[in-house]
């Protein structure tokens, strides 16, 4: 586990600009989720109110286990589209987008949660974030920064003719989201819904 640290921090150092760049993409992708919710007439904001309104009144009756599969393969095709995205010149800017994306549901549902539950919105805003979305939100920094590399290198490979310099962290980088997208998908699927139980 220190090893593993070590190197998580080793990478982020060797490739903090990088990392600095798509952190100011997450947090654009924020603010603009929250800020779009603001936005919506009346009748989409009911729709809103409605989808969280059923979520916490069916909570008692969700299938853990289906909620698992779900989440899980969710997640998995998010990290593996962006996975193989990274080994084309053109996958660049998607994955950027899928980032976004991304980042901007957060947004709008931490927003959407505030503004149905006034007070008792920031709570259940915090435990809907914390800690399994902002896991995986690091995870995927790491896989995005991972990717982005990987593209460059080919954009030079294949302009500049120029060696591809692979890292032995691409492995570490894969090994680590992998790991931390089944945790969060655990943790969302069987541990949020008893937490958010407590909250109705």
């Amino acid at each position: 586990m220190r090893r593993l640290i070590f190197l998580l921090k080793n990478y982020y150092r060797v490739n903090k600009k990088y990392f600095v760049f798509i952190t100011i993409i997450f947090f654009i992708a924020i603010m603009s989720g929250s800020i779009f919710t603001l936005t919506l007439n009346d009748t989409d904001t009911n729709i809103v109110s409605e989808f969280f309104s059923n979520y916490l009144e069916n909570i008692n009756k969700i299938n853990y286990i289906n909620s698992f599969v779900n989440s899980l393969i969710s997640n998995i095709f998010v990290v593996m589209i962006i996975w193989l995205l990274s080994y084309s010149i053109i996958g660049l800017p998607i994955i950027i987008l899928i980032f976004f994306y991304k980042s901007f549901i957060i947004g709008f549902s931490i927003s959407g949660i505030i503004i149905n539950y006034k007070i008792k919105g920031l709570l259940m805003a915090f435990l809907y974030i914390f800690p399994h979305q902002i896991l995986f939100i690091l995870a995927l920094l790491y896989l995005l920064v991972f990717s982005v590399i990987m593209s460059i290198n080919l954009f030079y490979a294949v302009f500049k003719h120029e060696n591809i310099r692979f890292s032995s962290n691409n492995n570490l980088i894969i090994i680590f989201t992998s790991i931390i997208t089944l945790l969060c998908s655990i943790y969302d699927s069987f541990m949020l819904p008893l937490i958010m139980k407590f909250m109705i």
